[in-house]
């Protein structure tokens, strides 16, 4: 009765004000689309729930004196938060429509239905009281039957044309077979067509006397028999929640059908394959030194040395640095130029039980004491132009020059260290590599020897090597690639060159060099990738050798995969991804002409390896939805030095599959699944990035930029306003108003003196204060373009002659600067060595 008295539009935007105060943007279930899918139009499946649970469904409505279609209703809500990652969903229901047009209107032919949203939470609220709610909401919803959607809309904060849902759920109460027969006697059907306006729609036919009949309607690229899987499923545990535990947390519902669960968690993670686990990595090295002794194992700028001298000056110094401390879990720090010693001082430590430290000499000096601060080394191995880097460190260190002090450890036995003396295994760390910090300071993970020699088996397994094949070093020591491209040809008797680190910085040199030397394998990030096919549009012809390429270190972008196809079509393209806590690689993926439509994919867990997605709930996500990366297996680093409550915060004990990995760690990188099994990588959940394949934490640098004095608040995002043009820029509010402005120039000299060089941002944009969203929240997306004098200048002065000029319009036009004068540094105004 009261359904049918007329309501006011005044009452309707007051009804829809109440249930969509705050919603910003629509709930939308498009994780679920497989991005590689060319299909197009609607597809439909059509399901019989089962009886069983039909009649379970209807019980426990009559029990709680609800409607079936309550349950129904939150069973979809949890269906929608499970594949869009949320837990506030908004979506589409149909009403009948006849409620309000009077006595006899069930006797008026005619389309009266309407569609208008639904509003669930899915939390912590207990299943019973949720069905509760939601009974109400339905029958207060009623009420407004004939509102417009449009009304509804423009009472939510989700502007017009953006739809308000895409989603839709149609209970239909229709009488039994037996009825529906009768009424249908003598009529001939033509045809029958349903169709949607709506990507996601759920059907639910509650016949009377009999079952639940499931019709799903979804784009071509989502299988609508999933979608009846995932309501079965839902339904089943929502009904035998109520029955058994009706305060249990609608959150904790199940969706996923025991088939896909075990698909996620065990099919794609079956990758157990032998490999050295019991061995170290200078293990592997010295089998190799009595395999073939006198072949080459290093080459830098024409000196080389054979696997037999590298070994007996490595024993020799790994003798003498025993004598120093050098033990497991002892580190010894490195501080050296890329060159041969360079190599003979790392296998030295590992051979002495250590784990080496690299400290990179461009570094900041602040940087560089705490890091030999932090890691405590029993030694510091540098030459002797870098010695100045280390004036006042503690006499307690011993500082080895391992040039002029060859003398000290010259006359040390040339056998190998017995590392069963030192209790070495292939569990105890082989190196600690530093890593930009959140916090502010760096963090070093502790790499262990067995983690490696897994990652190092995984690609002489897949993609093995043939015989004369060159492989080349170029990564600096504090990045994890520089493992791999060290230790991975050594192990395997393959001929190492090391680029000499002027060439890594000249596309020309580097060129020149690999074909010279006949490289056959490279390891790259996509930034130098594009540059050598934007240099050479002849790469083919300039390295014929060259016939494998690995990505790593940042997004691979599908254009650039394409260009690389056209240009070397008989060449392997590895997109390879990981981290310094996970030895570096943990998924590979080799890129096919498929991969030119769509983003790249990162590809499957490589050997004894495990990658979990999950939800915020850490419960696992269905295929194609977006979640953050766990990773589990042989791979993982022991954890974080000096660091206790980081490691356990990282790095969890294994809940999902504890026999497969004792631990996983949390990556902060959010993937999905294609239905393939292969994952596509989708950002961070934090402000840690990757710049041409450095990685480095926002938060770190925002940190230190916020200690300046003149600076009250700090934001530091990476822009990327045109094709490969990502910039770090900065933007600061000053901590006194009325006082002097702080400039670019100063701002920059202060974090050049604590930060490296790749972490100090191009452009620093004063604010006035900064931009926040209706929440109150930093609204990242609204910091301006930085414009007008934001880089750091030394005083304008204009350019002297033909050759100056020219320059400056260069470098003007090249990093988008509006004024360029002939005393501007270009790595200052945003330039980089790529």
């Amino acid at each position: 009765a009261q359904a049918r008295l007329g309501v006011s539009k005044e009452e309707h935007e007051a009804f829809f004000r109440k249930m969509l105060a705050d919603v910003e943007e629509p709930t939308t279930p498009f994780g679920l689309f497989d991005v590689q899918s060319d299909g197009t139009g609607i597809e439909e499946a059509r399901v019989a729930l089962e009886a069983a649970l039909a009649e379970r469904v209807r019980e426990r409505a009559r029990r709680l004196g609800i409607s079936a279609a309550s349950l129904c209703h939150l069973a979809w809500a949890r269906v929608l938060a499970k594949v869009s990652g949320r837990e506030d969903v908004v979506f589409g229901t149909v009403l009948f429509g006849r409620m309000q047009a009077g006595a006899g209107s069930d006797r008026v032919m005619g389309l009266f239905t309407n569609t208008l949203p639904v509003r669930i939470r899915i939390g912590e609220e207990g299943v019973e009281s949720c069905v509760r709610q939601t009974h109400a909401l339905l029958a207060g919803l009623m009420r407004h039957e004939h509102a417009l959607l449009a009304l509804a809309q423009r009472c939510s904060a989700v502007p017009a044309p953006a739809p308000l849902f895409s989603a839709l759920l149609n209970y239909r109460h229709s009488p039994g077979t037996g009825r529906t027969a009768r009424a249908w006697e003598d009529i001939r059907t033509i045809r029958v067509e349903e169709r949607t306006n709506y990507p996601f729609t759920l059907s639910v036919d509650d016949v009377d006397g009999e079952g639940f009949w499931l019709t799903a309607q979804t784009v071509a690229s989502v299988d609508p028999r999933r979608v009846c899987q995932y309501i079965e499923t839902t339904l089943e545990s929502l009904v035998a929640a109520l029955e058994t535990t009706p305060s249990l947390a609608v959150r904790k519902l199940e969706v996923l059908p025991a088939s896909e669960q075990h698909q996620l968690l065990y099919e794609w993670n079956d990758t157990r394959t032998e490999f050295p686990s019991q061995r170290c990595i200078h293990q592997l090295f010295e089998e190799q030194v009595r395999t073939c002794p006198n072949a080459t194992a290093v080459v830098y700028k024409g000196a080389s040395l054979t696997y037999a001298d590298l070994n007996r000056r490595a024993n020799r110094l790994a003798h003498y640095l025993r004598g120093l401390g050098a033990k497991p879990d002892a580190r010894v720090a490195i501080c050296v130029e890329r060159g041969l010693e360079m190599v003979v001082a790392l296998l030295a430590v590992l051979k002495a039980g250590g784990a080496y430290v690299p400290l990179d000499p461009a570094y900041p000096v602040e940087r560089l004491r705490f890091m030999l601060e932090d890691c405590a080394p029993v030694a510091l191995l540098t030459q002797a132009h870098l010695r100045g880097l280390f004036t006042g460190i503690p006499d307690a260190v011993p500082l080895v020059d391992l040039i002029a002090d060859t003398a000290a450890w010259s006359n040390q036995p040339d056998s190998n260290p017995d590392c069963a003396m030192v209790g070495l295994t292939p569990q105890h760390p082989a190196y600690v590599i530093y890593t930009s910090g959140s916090t502010g300071v760096p963090k070093g993970v502790e790499g262990l020897h067995r983690a490696s020699i897994n990652r190092f088996a995984w690609m002489w397994q897949t993609y093995p090597f043939k015989f004369g094949e060159v492989c080349c070093q170029k990564t600096n020591l504090g990045f994890v690639d520089s493992v791999w491209e060290i230790f991975g040809p050594l192990l395997a008797g393959i001929r190492n060159v090391i680029i000499p680190q002027e060439a890594v910085h000249d596309p020309e040199e580097l060129l020149q060099m690999l074909a010279r030397e006949q490289v056959s394998r490279i390891v790259l990030v996509p930034s130098l990738l594009r540059t050598l096919l934007d240099h050479a549009p002849d790469l083919r012809q300039r390295v014929p050798e060259l016939k494998l390429w690995s990505c790593s270190g940042e997004v691979l972008p599908a254009a650039l995969a394409q260009r690389f196809r056209e240009a070397l079509p008989e060449a392997t393209l590895l997109n390879i991804y990981g981290s310094s806590e996970v030895a570096a690689d943990v998924t590979c993926h080799q890129i096919t002409d498929r991969d030119l439509m769509s983003a790249v994919a990162i590809g499957k867990p490589i050997s004894n390896t495990q990658i979990y997605l999950v939800d915020e709930f850490l419960n696992p996500v269905p295929v194609g939805v977006r979640g953050q990366i766990f990773v589990g297996g042989d791979g993982l680093a022991r954890g974080y030095l000096n660091r206790p409550q980081l490691t356990a915060e990282r790095f969890v004990p294994n809940w999902l599959v504890p026999d497969r990995s004792a631990r996983l760690y949390r990556t902060g990188d959010l993937g999905r699944f294609r239905a393939n099994g292969e994952i596509e990588y989708l950002g961070r959940v934090d402000n840690e990035i990757k710049l041409r394949g450095q990685r480095m934490e926002l938060g770190e640098i925002e940190s230190v930029l916020a200690s300046h004095a003149a600076v009250r608040q700090a934001v530091v995002i990476a822009r990327e306003d045109g094709p490969g043009e990502k910039r770090l820029v900065a933007y600061y509010t000053a901590a006194d108003a009325d006082g002097q402005p702080t400039g670019p120039t100063e701002l920059r000299s202060y974090l050049s003196s604590k930060l490296p060089d790749y972490m100090v941002p191009a452009a620093y944009v004063r604010m006035e204060s900064m931009p926040l969203t209706a929440n109150g929240k930093l609204n990242r997306k609204a910091l301006p373009l930085p414009e007008g004098d934001v880089y750091a200048v030394r005083g304008y002065e204009a350019p002297h002659g033909e050759i100056e000029t020219r320059l400056v319009k260069i470098w003007a036009d090249l990093l988008k600067v509006g004024r360029v004068g002939r005393q501007d540094n270009f790595f200052e105004l945003g330039g980089h060595s790529l």
